[in-house]
């Protein structure tokens, strides 16, 4: 179960790079105008999109995250799996303040650290189910080596 969590945990820092790199290639984008017809200025539009360099890393970030979320889910349970995905929050925060030098606020902090208080929850009731699990296999094995 740890792979998967240390695996995730891999995928969240990834996933928020990534939303950083299509963050800002978007806002360098909205700068273009284009005075044709609207569906002229959607194909250049996205002819635009997809050239930005920016974009491109961006979406090769999402795509390795969804890589390493299938093998975490490969290794471990949807319903640990899953919710440490929110530490991309924090990761998320972090390069919105620093790269991208958006105000984040004090309520975007405590709203961030109260979600991450639930995974860490979450976190130790998995670590003491796998203590119980393993203590069960420990139990049965010297029974029967009892017996």
């Amino acid at each position: 179960m740890w792979k998967a969590i240390f695996t995730m945990l891999l995928a969240t820092v990834i996933i928020s790079i990534g939303n950083g790199f299509l963050s800002k290639s978007m806002k360098e984008l909205s700068q273009i105008e284009l005075p044709g017809s609207f569906w002229s200025n959607v194909f250049c539009y996205l002819g635009a999109v997809v050239r930005n360099p920016l974009f491109i890393v961006g979406g090769l970030c999402h795509a390795a995250f969804f890589g390493l979320m299938l093998v975490a889910l490969s290794w471990g349970d949807l319903s640990v799996v899953f919710p440490i995905g929110a530490f991309s929050y924090i990761f998320t925060a972090l390069m919105a303040k620093f790269y991208l030098h958006e105000d984040v606020n004090f309520l975007r902090w405590v709203g961030t650290f109260v979600i991450i208080a639930g995974v860490f929850i979450l976190l130790i009731g998995e670590a003491r189910d796998e203590i119980a699990r393993n203590k069960d296999k420990e139990d049965n094995s010297t029974f029967l080596e009892n017996s």
